[in-house]
């Protein structure tokens, strides 16, 4: 492994989805789109289907083979320690044309269970017909770069029956009957389940009866989401989702996560999104490929949503907004203009949103990133020289001298970090903005870091006149809230 270097720029996989954008990530983050294909997201990251590319010495290699050379130096013992032997998330950036399929992602538990049963079955990963394509949950958490528009669990059960019940959909009276006699959780899982399970014919008279229902309501919102969709996925059960799950619009800069077990779907906007690494995705609608009714109700937890609890709402604790989930999987915060120190701890990557992002390490090492790159961070810059002797074998050493290469200081934001931190075997994997406001004293200020950096004894440090956020991801942990909670749905 070649450890004289602490900043790997990454060539980084974009995915040409259907549903994608053409022209939101070139005109955002100057990505090129000379194909003209749509460009539904950037993958940074290991994951086998889209791992980043790395350029290593005279080798070309990707970021999960670059981790596999040593992952002791790569990721950090306190990872491997933890029993995580691969980067543990995935960090990307999604710009939704039209809208997603429906999905349900497995708890870990259930992810585990369901991969092994399917590698005892013989089912081939790329099977259309295969479940679950790994042993991991799915938690995720999406932060809006542009109005977004989303779906977002069940709605409330009065809520569901109100919409069905105005619209008047004679196709499906007798199992609207059988939910208004049943307004509970369970009745709700058989309304939904019947809903997926209804013969050709009586699906497309359903779905060709909602549409005429729907036109009688041309300035509601609901009924304005379903005939958009209609346009994309004609004839599709998934229509009938905007009656049964809660429409979230995120203006910039709000969160919401999405937690394992929940129905969504992303409908239009660009977005960060942060997820476990996993490829886990049971669909429920607005998609041509295979829908697993019998799996999907298994990991699907029916506790309707209160529409207002799904926008993060902050905590300001001083000079910082912490927006607080319901996992310990993520955290995210926002760090407002001013001063802040900023810790290696373990592997990160740091991907430049908007301007020229200069970063440099205590060593002098320096890289200059323009709108759109990103580099990955080893967790070695982050050990202490006696530590590095230790770990690093001769050559390393003899690459890195005497010095410490513990801290890098950022010099000219707008940035995010994604970076892991470990603490008794949680794994923080913070994602950092900095808007920048004035150039001119950003430069200006760029002499003092270097020297603020060095004076700490190479502990990292940034000193702005900048807004920052901070988004922080814990990885998969021992025990999972999703598996201590697994008994409040209704499975």
């Amino acid at each position: 492994m070649a450890g004289e270097r602490a900043f790997y720029v990454m060539d980084n996989v974009i995915q040409h989805y259907a549903w994608g954008s053409k022209t939101a990530l070139p005109s955002m983050l100057g990505v090129a789109n000379t194909s003209k294909q749509p460009l539904a997201e950037m993958w940074m990251g290991a994951h086998p289907k889209g791992s980043s590319m790395l350029t290593v010495g005279h080798s070309y290699l990707s970021l999960h083979d670059f981790i596999a050379s040593d992952r002791y130096a790569v990721l950090g013992e306190s990872l491997l320690s933890a029993g995580i032997d691969d980067l543990p998330f995935l960090f990307k950036i999604l710009a939704a044309e039209n809208a997603l399929s429906i999905q349900v992602h497995p708890n870990k538990r259930d992810a585990e269970i369901g991969f092994n049963q399917e590698e005892q079955a013989g089912i081939a990963l790329n099977d259309p017909a295969r479940n679950y394509k790994d042993a991991n949950h799915k938690p995720e958490l999406v932060y809006a770069l542009t109005p977004y528009e989303a779906m977002n669990g069940f709605r409330p059960l009065s809520q569901i029956f109100g919409l069905f019940k105005i619209l008047k959909i004679n196709s499906l009276q007798n199992e609207l009957s059988e939910f208004e006699q049943a307004m509970t959780p369970y009745g709700l899982k058989s309304f939904f389940k019947a809903l997926l399970s209804l013969p050709s014919n009586r699906k497309e008279a359903s779905v060709h009866e909602l549409m005429r229902r729907v036109k009688q309501y041309p300035n509601n919102e609901v009924s304005g989401l379903i005939r958009r969709l209609a346009v994309q996925y004609p004839s599709d059960v998934g229509l009938f989702a905007p009656l049964l799950m809660n429409v979230v619009n995120l203006r910039p800069g709000e969160a919401m996560f999405l937690s394992a077990n929940t129905p969504h779907a992303y409908v239009h906007g660009v977005g960060l999104e942060i997820m476990a690494n996993s490829d886990n995705v049971l669909r429920a609608g607005l998609t041509s490929k295979h829908i697993d009714v019998k799996a999907l109700i298994d990991n699907t937890h029916f506790i309707p949503k209160l529409p207002d609890s799904l926008v993060l709402e902050p905590e300001n604790r001083g000079n910082v907004l912490h927006y607080p989930v319901p996992v310990s999987d993520f955290k995210f915060s926002i760090y407002r203009e001013g001063e802040h120190d900023l810790h290696t701890d373990s592997a990160e990557i740091i991907l430049a949103v908007e301007g020229e992002l200069l970063l440099t390490t205590s060593l002098g090492e320096v890289v200059a990133l323009n709108k759109g790159q990103s580099v990955f961070i080893p967790a070695y810059v982050a050990i202490t020289e006696p530590q590095r002797q230790a770990l690093l074998p001769e050559p390393i050493i003899d690459s890195l001298g005497a010095k410490r290469t513990d801290g890098y200081t950022i010099m000219n934001p707008p940035i995010i970090v994604a970076k892991t931190n470990i603490e008794r075997f949680s794994i923080l994997l913070p994602f950092v903005f900095v808007y920048q406001k004035d150039t001119a004293a950003m430069m200006a200020l760029k002499d003092k870091q270097v020297a603020d950096t060095k004076s700490a004894g190479g502990r990292p440090k940034t000193t702005s006149r900048s807004v920052c956020l901070l988004a922080a991801i814990t990885s998969p942990m021992p025990i999972h809230t999703d598996e201590a909670n697994a008994n409040m749905g209704c499975n």
